[in-house]
């Protein structure tokens, strides 16, 4: 486990966002939230993030999915979680010119979202390995 690791959690829903904030934060993750994506853009750029977390959909017209191809062109190194509450599964990867991104249903188990966590930030970092 990266103690280090950067997060961004974006979710409209407040109660999730603070959920997610709270399991992330006892990993030893630093953590940012936004509520909207108006806010994450702002942290965005202003920030570098190892692992982006992203509602699928959120207020204001812009989707999770949309949110993160657009954050790809100055976080391209940051990992991809994407959560729903929908089951879209198929249509969203299906149309995503993401290089690489995970989904998640949000009724998964705090300690899966954990787990896919960990795993996303281990692949970035063999990643960033390799490049180096």
């Amino acid at each position: 486990m990266n103690q280090a690791a950067r997060i961004l959690v974006v979710d409209d829903e407040a109660v999730v966002r603070h959920t997610l904030e709270i399991i992330l934060r006892r990993q030893g993750y630093e953590v940012w939230t936004a509520g909207d994506s108006q806010e994450a853009q702002v942290l965005l750029h202003t920030c570098v993030f190892d692992l982006l977390l992203f509602d699928l959909k959120l207020p204001g017209g812009v989707s999770g999915l949309e949110l993160a191809q657009g954050a790809c062109a100055f976080q391209s190194d940051a990992a991809i979680l994407i959560l729903t509450g929908s089951d879209e599964f198929a249509t969203i990867v299906s149309g995503s010119s993401l290089p690489y991104f995970e989904i998640m249903h949000k009724t998964a188990s705090p300690q899966d979202v954990l787990d896919q966590v960990a795993l996303l930030l281990a692949q970035k970092r063999k990643r960033s390995e390799l490049i180096h």
